[in-house]
This record gives structure tokens, sequence and C-alpha cells, in this order.
């Protein structure tokens, strides 16, 4: 499949309010699969957050996430083509 997928984990299950890590998965026909931007949007669509690597992307980011208020978010990450999105929680 040529669809990308993002995984998105706490950096530490105790302090899943302050730091995520987030990598994509690429399918098999996807050719960057190298993060170029990460936008955090709060549940009514409002972006509380926009993250760019300019330079030839990242493989993994580490998202601070420790000045947004607790709750559901939106994360969209794009590859510079293609983007994926995947709901995050925000705890503390």
């Amino acid at each position: 499949s040529s669809q990308l997928r993002v995984q998105v984990a706490p950096m530490d299950e105790a302090k899943a309010g302050e730091r995520f890590r987030a990598k994509l998965d690429k399918g098999p026909t996807v050719l960057s699969g190298k993060i170029q931007s990460i936008k955090i949007m709060d549940i009514q669509g409002t972006t509380q957050k926009v993250l760019q690597y300019p330079s030839g992307g990242r493989d993994q980011v580490t998202i601070d996430v420790h000045d947004l208020i607790p709750g559901i978010y939106l994360l969209e990450v794009s590859d510079g083509r293609n983007a994926v999105q995947q709901k995050i929680s925000i705890q503390r």
C-alpha cells in the first residue's frame, strides 16, 4: 500500500503530557517517507503548533507538548506530498 501511517507514542508512559515521538511508517511505493512538517490541532480544528523540518526532513521527531493543555489533539504529519493524521491524548 502507498498509504503513509504514523506511529506516535509518548516518550515516557509516565509523562504522556510532555513529549511524544512521531515516526512515519511508509508503504512500499512511498518515496520520501521523511517528516517535513507536523501540525497539532485541537478538537475544534484550531492549529496549536506547527513544526517544520525543511532541510531534507527527519526519520523521527520528538514533539514537545508540555505547553498544550491536556485533552485530545489531532496530529498531522506530512512528508511534503502526503499527510496522515492521528489522534493523540495529552494527559497529566
